[in-house]
């Protein structure tokens, strides 16, 4: 009734500076949802023009691929707390390797009880040179700065 197994693969056997899978490998292995691991945890810094500089950690990947071959299509990221930061705002990041990224907000809604969520598609860019808060490196699953 069940296939054999395969071996799956984590966060920590990724690429560095790797994001995306292939066609091929999207079809021919299975999709999971990978959890991070101590030390494969990423800064995504978002800019607005409008709003203050926004800092969120990478979290869970939807990846395919073996423990040789990882690859991941899309990572789930949760906000850092800093100095800059709108207090109160409950945000989430949400990106996509092959098309849009997303940011989402909860925010209350004064005119119901409900709360409202907002989003909006984004633009992602690799810079390995951006500047990132130190209190980045100071939170559990990342590595520390040089």
């Amino acid at each position: 009734m069940f296939a054999a197994a395969t071996a799956s693969p984590t966060q920590a056997q990724l690429p560095e500076g790797s994001f995306g899978c292939s066609q091929r490998e999207r079809q021919n292995t299975p999709r999971l949802i990978a959890p991070q691991q101590p030390g494969t945890r990423h800064p995504i810094l978002v800019h607005d023009p409008v709003e203050p500089l926004r800092v969120f950690l990478s979290d869970a990947a939807v990846m395919h691929g073996g423990p040789d071959s990882a690859c991941a299509v899309a990572f789930d990221s949760e906000p850092v707390r800093t100095p800059q930061s709108v207090p109160g705002a409950r945000e989430r990041v949400l990106l996509n390797a092959d098309g849009p990224s997303w940011l989402f907000r909860m925010a209350p809604d004064n005119t119901r009880r409900d709360t409202r969520i907002e989003y909006r598609s984004m633009q992602c860019n690799i810079d390995t040179g951006a500047e990132v808060p130190a209190e980045v490196y100071e939170l559990p699953g990342t590595h520390s700065e040089g």
